[in-house]
């Protein structure tokens, strides 16, 4: 059995990205779904924490937590971020799509389960190879 917790696609990815997780059977929404477009971060989280508190909130913002860090612990939200893409360390095999949008949109569908089965009040970074408790970059990507 899948794990029922909603992942809260951010507009940092590919709206169509909940879509593709909901034809894999996950529960997924994209912000864009939700009609919060124009919220920023804060009021964007407590809103979808207001609805529901099975969230885990998805983004490539990786520096969400170090940005709000009160806000995610006023509404204990549970965050998965998406590693900035790395240039020359992956090409898409996707017609269509940069290579940047392919690496988010692989990322996440790839450890989606991972996602839903974080701990409640988390921050986790996922990469192409796993997933990492968060921690503040010592040196940016280049």
């Amino acid at each position: 059995m899948l794990p029922s917790r909603l992942l809260y696609i951010d507009e940092s990815l590919s709206k169509r990205l909940a879509g593709l997780l909901r034809h894999r059977g996950r529960a997924a929404r994209a912000v864009s779904e939700a009609g919060l477009l124009t919220l920023e971060d804060e009021p964007l989280l407590r809103a979808i924490y207001k609805e529901r508190d099975d969230i885990v909130f998805v983004t490539a913002d990786d520096n969400l937590p170090s940005e709000h860090p009160g806000i995610l612990r006023e509404v204990r939200a549970t965050v998965a971020t998406i590693a900035p893409f790395e240039r020359g360390k992956w090409q898409s095999q996707q017609a269509g799509i940069s290579d940047e949008e392919a690496w988010k949109r692989e990322i996440v569908q790839r450890w989606a389960h991972s996602m839903q089965a974080q701990e409640r009040g988390t921050a986790r970074r996922y990469f192409l190879s796993g997933g990492q408790r968060w921690a503040l970059r010592k040196r940016p990507i280049v």
